[in-house]
């Protein structure tokens, strides 16, 4: 439960001179906190609902403002108290208590000093905007009397722990045990909401639980004696989530009561997730068990993903802070981060220590936490940039990214030059200042010079004239006529494959139709009939007429079948398209041996013909060459060519032919399917490259007999540029591009 707090009194003890420095409000509460290592306290602003932390040489020093002077404030607390202060801790203090406004306004150096702080110029419109698009928060009403009722509904569940945390242990037990059971259940039944009505009803439970989330925190805090001042709603990231002010826990002396309100929440949610779990495991299907399965998966989303992440100020975040006893933990991560960086920078002298450092995390532990929470928002920042970019509106999104940037990026590295700039002012250059500056110079030049840089783009080395087999259908060898290296010209037999069904219904359908010429030769009187419409006589009767007819009709659809077979026979029958050498074969082409459709038989090319394909990235075409050597470099073997350009395309590449080279199958060019609807031999979809490519042909500049085909890599030589300029290029190419101007 709260402690009394103690309020400040404006009195001051009688002077021989007028004060010479400002009192405190005498509305300010200060409460002890327990728990921690050294002596802290609680601030309270109760005109604004704000707390701050305080330690034990800031409170003495608090407690006796009303002295009026500082020399006797000083000498004060170092007379009755082991600690020791100086004018340097007042003057901090009473900075402190001027930016916070918690100075009291009784004379007219208060008044201007307020006037002063009033004056102080807004943040920029962009600024603001951005701020807002992050976080804002809208105050809709005053949950403390609903709270109230609650609290006393669920008392039972608070005035018998033991019994509530068996009940809920039980049921958990029971639910984990239902959902391994039943595994394969619930994931059917998410998969059949993956649809817009599913996702409908995924967000009408989302909103229902955060609010009942919310409610849980408010439970809690009036359970422990605090006021809940408000609730409403919060944009997070553009996004509605409901919002309870619990801050007036910080009067809480127990950090352990502050992690029962910081678990309210999740108590709460976790619960209603248990019952609905048990709903959905007892119940036949219905609606129901419907709604029981959407609290139910909906919860467990929520609370892994979202309500336990650290990194983010959501419940994870308080309930690590608590647990380690560290307020403020991710201001006091980021500046002891910030802190240990220009220590070995340019060995920035201590200013601002902290004086109570948290006693259950190491100061590797705070860099580590700062670092990890700082590349989680960049990726986060990064991933709501392109959700607004792609499924809201670009221009939104393009001045989203711009905030990031400037938020994450270049807003702090101007920061630190700043101090920098008044670090060397005040202490000239050491060691580790000229370490840092010489290789911020060389990053610099080697960011904005334009040195000689060679461009490395992948490759293919083929034959001029290639060719590859596949088998048409599902058959097998019947015989092999080449050999690896043979020399075959076009239309030279390769590879003959059988299908026995083929074989099988050509001689039923040549049976059936020896068939059907008899039955007709047996109806004409054993006379020899043509088979011919044309050749029926024109005297018999209409009965005989009517079955030749049918016959005739019979016999053509048979004939027309057999011409089928022999077609699809004929193309079992593996020729050669080129004249070319077969260079390769192979190892399943063997005699008797099964082949499924579509699989790769042989490679035929010209070896002594070859040539290269290079794939050109646009930024780097309009730097190439071409009247330069270039050369060409193989992956998997030590082969080098030297290369001649023998054309270069004027359009970008909409199909990769080389399909070797695409990330699919292990190549370093990223593809995506294209979008003319074409497909390759096998019915797959067409490779098109996701960044502009050209293509660029180049022959050996010597002869070369090429046994394979070949990836890798050509080195082409170029105009000098600076990343800084392809850094420019590249943006404004991306910008161009994506924005549709």
């Amino acid at each position: 439960m709260t402690h009394k707090p103690v309020q400040l009194k404006g009195e001051s003890v009688p002077q021989t001179s007028p004060p010479s420095i400002p009192t405190p409000r005498c509305d300010l509460e200060l409460t002890a906190v327990d728990g921690q290592s050294t002596p802290e306290w609680t601030l309270h602003d109760p005109v604004r609902a704000r707390y701050y932390r305080i330690g034990w040489l800031e409170f003495e020093l608090l407690v006796r403002l009303s002295l009026g002077n500082s020399q006797h404030i000083i000498e004060s607390v170092n007379r009755d108290t082991a600690l020791h202060a100086s004018t340097d801790d007042l003057d901090t203090l009473l900075q402190f208590l001027e930016e916070e406004e918690l100075l009291k306004i009784d004379n007219a150096t208060a008044r201007q000093r307020l006037a002063q702080h009033a004056a102080r110029p807004a943040p920029a419109l962009f600024t603001r905007l951005f701020r807002f698009s992050m976080h804002a928060r809208f105050t809709l009403f005053d949950p403390y009397p609903a709270l109230q009722k609650l609290t006393r509904l669920c008392s039972p569940i608070f005035d018998h722990p033991r019994v509530s945390l068996a009940v809920i242990m039980v049921m958990a037990l029971i639910s984990i045990f239902g959902l391994v059971t039943h595994a394969f259940e619930f994931r059917d039944n998410l998969a059949e909401n993956l649809n817009s009505t599913g996702v409908t009803w995924f967000f009408i439970t989302l909103v229902v639980l955060n609010i009942a989330h919310e409610f849980g925190h408010g439970i809690a805090a009036t359970r422990l004696g605090c006021r809940v001042h408000a609730m409403g709603v919060a944009l997070i990231f553009m996004i509605p989530v409901a919002w309870c002010d619990t801050s007036d826990a910080w009067r809480l002396r127990s950090s352990r009561e502050r992690l029962i309100i910081d678990a309210g929440g999740l108590a709460l949610e976790g619960l209603l997730a248990l019952i609905a779990t048990l709903v959905w495991l007892t119940l036949p299907d219905g609606l129901p068990r419907s709604i029981a399965f959407f609290v139910a998966a909906t919860s467990l989303a929520t609370t892994c993903l979202i309500n336990l992440n650290p990194f983010m100020k959501f419940d994870g975040y308080f309930l690590l802070a608590d647990a380690l006893g560290v307020d403020n933990l991710q201001e006091r991560a980021f500046s002891a981060l910030q802190k240990r960086l220009r220590r070995l920078l340019y060995r920035a002298r201590e200013t601002g220590t902290d004086r109570h450092p948290p006693a259950r995390i190491s100061e590797r532990g705070l860099y580590t936490y700062a670092a990890a929470t700082w590349i989680y928002r960049l990726f986060l920042y990064l991933a709501i940039v392109w959700a607004v970019y792609t499924f809201w509106f670009k221009a939104l999104g393009v001045l989203l990214a711009a905030g990031v940037v400037w938020t994450l990026l270049i807003r702090p590295v101007y920061r630190e030059l700043k101090v920098f700039v008044v670090h060397y002012r005040e202490h000239g250059i050491n060691r580790h200042s000229r370490w840092t500056l010489t290789l911020c110079t060389l990053a610099l030049l080697l960011f904005c010079l334009p040195l000689p840089r060679a461009v490395t783009v992948p490759a293919m080395l083929i034959p001029a004239s290639q060719a590859q087999v596949f088998a048409p259908a599902a058959s097998r060898i019947a015989q092999v006529h080449v050999t690896e290296g043979q020399q075959v010209r076009t239309g030279d037999l390769l590879i003959s494959l059988s299908d026995p069904q083929l074989d099988h219904d050509k001689q039923r359908l040549e049976l059936e139709r020896t068939a059907l010429l008899e039955r007709r030769r047996s109806r004409a009187g054993g006379r020899l009939i043509n088979t011919s419409a044309a050749s029926r006589s024109s005297n018999e009767g209409g009965d005989t007429a009517w079955a030749m007819s049918a016959s005739d009709e019979a016999v053509a659809e048979v004939d027309a079948r057999l011409q089928e077979i022999q077609t699809r026979r004929e193309a079992l029958l593996l020729r050669s398209p080129i004249n070319a050498q077969v260079l390769h074969l192979e190892r399943s082409v063997i005699p008797g041996r099964w082949l499924q459709a579509n699989a790769a038989l042989a490679y035929l090319g010209t070896p002594a013909d070859a040539r290269i394909q290079a794939y050109i990235p646009s930024y780097a075409a309009s730097r190439i060459d071409n009247a330069k050597p270039a050369r060409f470099m193989s992956v998997n073997t030590d082969t080098t060519v030297n290369l001649t350009v023998q054309d270069v395309d004027t359009h970008s590449v909409s199909q990769l032919t080389d399909e070797a080279l695409a990330v699919s199958d292990g190549g370093p060019i990223a593809t995506r399917a294209s979008t003319q609807n074409s497909t390759t031999f096998d019915d797959k979809p067409a490779l098109a490259p996701v960044q502009d490519l050209y293509r660029m042909t180049f022959i050996p500049a010597e002869p070369i007999t090429l046994t394979r085909t070949m990836s890798g890599f050509v080195r082409l030589s170029a105009t000098p540029e600076s990343l800084a300029t392809r850094s420019v290029n590249r943006l404004y190419g991306a910008f161009i591009r994506e924005s549709g101007f």
